[in-house]
């Protein structure tokens, strides 16, 4: 899922 990939981004980019 387009919406699934984007929230994992998201995420990755919040935690580094």
């Amino acid at each position: 899922m387009l919406q699934e990939a984007f929230l994992c981004a998201m995420y990755a980019t919040m935690v580094s």
